[in-house]
């Protein structure tokens, strides 16, 4: 039986750490088949962002999201402490699509940058980059991944959350945390 050197064990940890770490980014990636099956279909171009499961990775659109709003402890953002925040109950809306909800919130001149990042609550899928055009135009089929979504634009300081108790809202980002 052949003997393992300290560093020829410690080179597998590390490699076993990586094939973990591939296997569970690919996991997250395939969650996300049916949104990205629609988009290639349409030629709809996207990136997928694959960030770090700690929080404390500056830069990130997900840590960007956490430091500009405060969240009730159910993990929705707490409307009563953003102020010019916009929350409609979808079920006052049953014949208007998530397209005219979306469109209701943003007015298309303000807006600066045209990409936005779309995060998902359940940590499953990872976090997307697409334009904002695009998030309009398929946001059925977005907030079908999970109950709970959040688009971001941390260049234009806003974000809109798709909250699975039935509301949604537009939430400008300006000195809310507490």
């Amino acid at each position: 039986m052949k003997k393992f050197s300290k560093s020829d064990i410690e080179r597998l940890r590390k490699k076993r750490e990586l094939l973990k770490q591939l296997r569970k980014e690919r996991s997250r990636i395939e969650s996300l088949r049916d949104l990205t099956s629609v988009l290639d279909e349409n030629s709809i171009a996207y990136e997928i962002i694959l960030e770090d499961d700690d929080l404390a990775n500056e830069g990130t659109p997900c840590n960007w999201l956490n430091d500009n709003f405060p969240f009730l402890s159910w993990g929705k953002i707490d409307a009563n402490n953003v102020s010019d925040s916009q929350v409609l109950i979808l079920s006052d809306y049953n014949d208007d699509s998530y397209t005219d909800l979306l469109n209701k919130f943003v007015n298309k001149e303000s807006i600066k940058s045209e990409f936005v990042y779309v995060i998902w609550a359940n940590g499953g899928p990872p976090t997307i980059k697409l334009k904002f055009s695009d998030v309009v135009e398929y946001a059925f089929d977005i907030f079908e991944e999970s109950l709970d979504t959040w688009i971001v634009c941390p260049e234009d300081n806003w974000c809109i959350e798709n909250h699975h108790i039935g509301e949604i809202g537009f939430f400008p980002a300006k000195n809310n945390k507490k």
